[in-house]
């Protein structure tokens, strides 16, 4: 027995999921009306420090210039986003796009297994996404992207210097953010 890890396949998934994974994940979306004709971007704002999570401002404005795309989008909220967003930022995220709170990991998986990309910040859900194989792009701030980044074929970094990262919008990483997603 090796305790060498094997080597990653170029342009491989690390996690599988299976067919009825993408059922529960359809069944989720299906309650908060998805339409599955456009694309799905799943968006998770949070992360376990709050010094990893972008500005949300952020992460409104590219929901809204996607879904003026035609793009469905779909907000993620775990339970340290619940406690951290006051109420009137989880009034914003509700209003810019459907939003999805307090699933389980393998609804998480679910729902991911069917989004044709995926947005967020350093976390572990970051990791998932990418390690599922789905289109993923991490903003980064504080954290060092080279001893951090997420592993997974579709993988973009897309990095914040630290200063204001957590404190405002910015507009051109938005921006950026977006033509990637689009491009």
């Amino acid at each position: 027995m090796s305790l060498e890890p094997a080597p990653l396949q170029p342009g491989k998934a690390l996690i599988r999921t299976s067919a009825a994974d993408s059922v529960r994940g359809r069944e989720l979306l299906k309650e908060i009306d998805v339409d599955f004709s456009n694309k799905l971007l799943v968006i998770h704002p949070g992360s376990g420090g709050c010094n990893k999570c972008w500005h949300l401002d952020n992460f409104l404005a590219v929901a809204m210039a996607l879904r003026s795309k035609g793009m469905e989008v779909v907000f993620l909220l775990g339970p340290a986003e619940m406690d951290r967003f006051n109420n009137a930022s989880i009034r914003d995220i509700k209003s810019t796009a459907r939003c999805l709170t307090d699933l389980s990991l393998t609804q998480v998986l679910g729902i991911l297994s069917c989004a044709d990309g995926f947005v967020g910040n350093d976390s572990g859900i970051t990791h998932l996404a990418a390690a599922m194989g789905v289109r993923t792009l991490a903003v980064f701030g504080p954290t060092d992207p080279a001893v951090y980044k997420p592993i997974g074929p579709a993988v973009t970094i897309l990095s914040c210097g630290a200063s204001a990262f957590t404190e405002q919008p910015s507009a051109c990483l938005q921006q950026e953010l977006v033509q990637v997603l689009l491009g």
